[in-house]
């Protein structure tokens, strides 16, 4: 047997939930992004997923002498650190404004021909890109939602048969 307490308590409950539902159904139909219950993913994802502490141990986990691509560069600091520990074949950088890179930190392999840069929208120019490119992609651009949104649906067709996009 319930409490009074617990009765009222659960009926306010109930009364909260209400007035959610109805506010989310109104954010809705204005078009206010509300984050609503995530679907699950499948099993199969995540069956292979490793925790690491940071992107630098991760990209010792990335397929080496691969294509591969980061998508935002910011100063090219873990551009560099891709090219010394992955030794792709091809880095292709995409960055808005190529102006912020610090030149030392590609330069050489700029000049050998293995890093390409793709100066503006990484949404346009990634979508450019064929089909099937990529070993894998690190994104790290715009990172608001709408920004990491757009980056993926421009990366994920880019993607060779088990290619990785990792952020």
């Amino acid at each position: 047997m319930r409490t009074p307490k617990q009765l009222k308590l659960t009926q306010d409950m109930e009364d909260a939930r209400r007035k959610l539902a109805g506010l989310m159904a109104e954010a809705k139909k204005e078009k206010v992004f509300i984050v609503d219950r995530a679907p699950e993913l499948p099993q199969a994802l995540l069956d292979a997923c490793r925790l690491v502490r940071n992107r630098h141990d991760m990209i010792d986990l990335l397929p080496k002498n691969g294509v591969i691509a980061e998508i935002g560069t910011d100063r090219g600091a873990f551009a560099r650190e891709m090219l010394a520990k992955c030794t792709p074949q091809t880095l292709h950088i995409f960055e808005l404004d190529i102006s912020r890179i610090h030149a030392p930190n590609i330069d050489t392999e700029l000049q050998a021909g293995q890093v390409e840069i793709h100066e503006g929208d990484s949404f346009e120019n990634t979508s450019a890109m064929p089909d099937g490119t990529f070993d894998w992609i690190c994104i790290d651009g715009d990172r608001s939602y709408e920004g990491v949104l757009r980056d993926i649906t421009a990366s994920l067709p880019k993607l060779r048969e088990g290619g990785l996009l990792v952020s």
